[in-house]
This record gives C-alpha cells, structure tokens and sequence, in this order.
C-alpha cells in the first residue's frame, strides 16, 4: 500500500502533538485552509510538536504552491513559518518556499504594468527577496538557480520603482 506525504504527516502531528483531540483540531484547521488558526494552535507546541505541526501546514501550502496557487502557498508558508519552535532547518525551507512563491504570486500581479499593481508587488518582491536570503543553505538541496532568482527579483523591483517614479 502507497502512503502519501499527506497521510505521514497527518500520522506524525497525531503522534507528536501532546493531545489527540489538539492533534485533530490542527490537522482539521489545516486541511480547511485556516493556516494561521492551526499556527495559532501550535504557538503552545514545544519543539519537535512544532515541527511536526509546521511540516503539515508547509505540505499543504506546497500543493498550493504545484498547483500554482500562490496567494494559497504563500499564506500557508507564511503561517508554518510563524509558528515558535519550529527548527532552524525547517524555518529555512519554510522561508525559502514562502519567498518563491511570493515572487511568483508578485509576478503574476505585476504583468498589468501600472501604478496601481507596481504599488502592490514593489513590496511583495522585497519581502520575496528577503524571504529568499533568510533561506540559509536549503536552496542548495534544490535544483533552483539562485543567483539567477536573485537577478530576476532585482529586476522586478527596478521595474516598479521605475513604473512608481513614472507615475502611471
């Protein structure tokens, strides 16, 4: 019988989490899309129930994120990397991943060109690239260019500063 990563992540938050029920409210929160709910629930956690508890929102933003949903991906990883506790390594991936698809998010509003989406994205893409610094060494465990990443964010926020400074 094939497991998926969602049924093991499931698993590991049931067993890790110190209340069955507290287990199942998280695993219920995160499966409706109430992220920040669950990483409310999870402020309590101690270390390896963060974990266990931020891998499950992150699993669930990720399939927003392959799905190309970004607002989706991006308030999940947002909301597994505001939960205390959670692992340096895991915090890098969670940041990693949350500035990806930040900037993919970004993109997409940014291809209008005007005042009014450079107004919007300028700061998204900042927050993308911060994202992406504070990612330590995890990019090197994918196959991601980021010196190219770098460049292409750069590049977007020259355009909409230069689109602000335009004024139209």
């Amino acid at each position: 019988m094939k497991v998926s990563r969602w049924t093991l992540a499931i698993v590991t938050i049931v067993l890790c989490l110190p209340a069955q029920g507290f287990a199942q409210d998280v695993a219920q929160l995160v499966a409706a899309g109430r992220f920040d709910e669950a990483a409310e629930l999870l402020a309590a956690a101690g270390p390896d129930e963060a974990d266990a508890g931020a891998t499950l929102i992150f699993d669930q933003a990720y399939t927003g994120f392959q799905a190309q949903r970004y607002d989706y991906a991006t308030s999940g990883f947002r909301a597994a990397g505001a939960v205390p506790e959670v692992s340096p390594r895991l915090r890098e991936q969670i940041a990693f991943w949350n500035g990806l698809s930040l900037m993919q998010w970004a993109a997409g509003l940014a291809r209008e060109q005007n005042l009014a989406s450079a107004r919007v994205t300028q700061p998204m893409f900042q927050d993308a690239r911060a994202l992406l610094d504070a990612s330590g060494s995890f990019p090197e465990t994918v196959a991601v260019n980021m010196a190219n990443t770098r460049r292409a964010l750069d590049t977007f926020i020259e355009i909409q500063e230069a689109i602000i400074r335009r004024g139209y």
